[in-house]
């Protein structure tokens, strides 16, 4: 798992373990895992997943976006601005890639 982290926000989650290996499931097991290591990430920077203002959700395949929008409004009930896309390539070979923007 990579983050990036600047003084006012954190960015970025792919499906990963704490040892940064990717997990295997389904799109909807996938999304919990980003999530929950949202939630993490943002903790541990003094903010949280009230305080998201902006996710960029990628794709490797379009067809998994429904599931992923499911778990998404479980985490996310204030509904903070949100794009998604479909892309060929993501990193360590992810399927599915969140770019999250939070203030502290």
């Amino acid at each position: 798992m990579e983050t990036v982290f600047s003084p006012d926000a954190v960015a970025r989650q792919i499906p990963a373990d704490p040892n940064g290996k990717l997990i295997e499931g389904t799109a909807t097991e996938k999304a919990h895992v980003m999530c929950r290591n949202a939630r993490a990430v943002l903790g541990a920077a003094g903010s949280g997943l009230d305080k998201v203002v902006k996710v960029m959700i990628f794709f490797k395949d379009f067809r998994d976006y429904k599931a992923v929008n499911d778990v998404y409004a479980e985490y996310f009930p204030h509904g903070p601005a949100r794009s998604s896309c479909e892309a060929t390539k993501l990193p360590a070979g992810a399927s599915i890639e969140m770019d999250i923007i939070a203030l502290q």
